[in-house]
């Protein structure tokens, strides 16, 4: 909170509030007038809507204007530091889930992100929660546990786009986790109506976190970049899906721009359309140690046991 009220605008926090605050105010989500809206997200409509409703009391303290703006980061890092409790002791236990807070809040770097009006703590939040929700579903399928699934991708849709990287991890968790065998042929036969159920509760969540603008455009109307948004506009334009214009355009933004010209370095080469290995050498530059080890210890002991097969 101190370092909220301290520091100095980022280079982002601007935009994100800008796109948020005319969503809010005028219902714009268009994203052509400025090219740095191309990924701009709704989940940062409370850090407008709540510095609007605070600024008459701060009326003659403008520096309030930025950290009442960057306040509801601090709600969210709260939520993650709860979702990540909650799938510590789902993995190992009471003393494992409070090393793992431990974890999170020491780490600067969290911290730092959660004292700006940015994305990036909303997001982790929201897809740790969805983890443990499917942890939670592998162990014992739930209906209102698939709906609450749904909720966090939703608000993870809200956040970041890159959101569908999670889908891989959520689908394997039933795969991988030791649930008891009769739930797992229990979670095979129902997987349909669950799947429908948190594809519903998504839908809902990222609709609202729009205000229901522009959804379900025919495809026709949507000026889309990528080649396969294209070609599926062009074979079918009268498609509707029940999502936000807004919604769909940003995906598309970023699938366009995903094999573009970028500023790409690493080990002293440039790479200005990606490389395979970059992430992976990341994790083993950037990763504290101690965390390292511990990962790479997990992954030998999950690689060991009977957790990757069926």
């Amino acid at each position: 909170g101190y370092a909220a009220y301290v520091q100095d605008g980022t280079y982002d926090e601007q935009v994100h509030l800008d796109w948020s605050q005319r969503l809010l105010v005028q219902g714009e989500t268009e994203r052509e007038s400025n090219w740095r809206f191309d990924s701009k997200t709704p989940v940062l409509l409370p850090n407008v809507w709540l510095a609007e409703k605070l600024r008459p009391f701060f009326e003659f303290k403008p520096a309030w204007q930025l950290p009442l703006q960057r306040l509801p980061t601090l709600f969210w890092l709260c939520g993650l530091c709860l979702a990540v409790w909650v799938l510590g002791r789902q993995v190992g236990g009471s003393a494992c889930g409070w090393l793992a807070l431990m974890a999170v809040v020491l780490d600067p770097n969290v911290i730092a992100h959660s004292s700006l009006a940015t994305v990036d703590v909303a997001y982790a939040c929201n897809a740790t929660a969805a983890l443990a929700g499917m942890i939670a579903m592998a162990r014992r399928p739930r209906l209102l546990t698939a709906i609450g699934i749904g909720i966090f991708m939703g608000l993870a849709y809200c956040s970041k786009f890159t959101a569908n990287l999670l889908l891989g991890s959520l689908a394997a968790i039933p795969l991988a986790w030791t649930a008891r065998p009769r739930w797992r042929w229990r979670l095979a036969a129902s997987a349909v109506l669950w799947l429908i159920a948190g594809a519903i509760a998504a839908d809902l969540v990222i609709c609202s976190a729009y205000l229901f603008v522009d959804v379900a455009l025919p495809f026709s109307a949507i000026p889309f970049k990528s080649r396969a948004l294209q070609a599926a506009a062009a074979y079918w334009p009268q498609l509707r899906l029940p999502l936000p214009a807004a919604f769909l355009t940003g995906l598309d933004h970023c699938v366009a721009a995903e094999r573009g010209n970028w500023n790409g370095v690493i080990l002293g080469r440039w790479y200005p359309q990606g490389v395979w290995f970059y992430f992976l050498v990341l994790w083993l530059l950037k990763t504290p140690l101690v965390l390292l080890a511990a990962e790479i210890w997990g992954l030998l002991q999950a690689a060991r046991s009977r957790r990757l097969w069926w």
